[in-house]
């Protein structure tokens, strides 16, 4: 008897989900609906749209425009951790009255469907936020 079988008490030709669907159990099907949709993000007409990055160690509100062929992504108040993050070279201040970083996209996303490049920009940030958490000295 396997692992898998020890802890699961079958294989996963044994499951009754993989044979209602007839589908290999290791599949796991890709969501067809954005992730700006997913995680709340609205969208304006001026083609922004905002909503929070989040991680497991909070949320800040952010921006994302296109204009023409270019997008401006921006952030609140990003929590002091992302400092120690070696791409906080790449957030410049807006406004020291209200908190906005404005976040240089080295390669911005190309893609034809601004669903895509919206979503990947979020996951972006969102990455850099979790990784900023691990370069702090005090949360290692």
């Amino acid at each position: 008897m396997s692992r898998f079988e020890r802890w699961f008490g079958g294989t996963t030709n044994d499951s009754p989900r993989a044979s209602a669907r007839g589908s290999d159990p290791r599949l796991v099907e890709r969501s067809n609906i954005a992730v700006w949709v997913t995680r709340g993000w609205k969208r304006f007409a001026d083609n922004r749209y905002d909503g929070v990055y989040a991680s497991k160690w909070g949320t800040v509100h952010g921006s994302i425009q296109k204009r023409a062929d270019t997008w401006t992504v921006s952030i609140q108040n990003p929590p002091p951790e992302m400092q120690y993050n070696p791409k906080w070279s790449c957030f410049h201040p807006q406004s020291k009255k209200d908190g906005w970083y404005w976040i240089h996209l080295a390669q911005p996303p190309r893609d034809p469907s601004d669903d895509v490049c919206v979503s990947s920009i979020i996951v972006y940030v969102e990455r850099l936020l979790s990784e900023s958490y691990r370069y702090s000295p005090g949360k290692r």
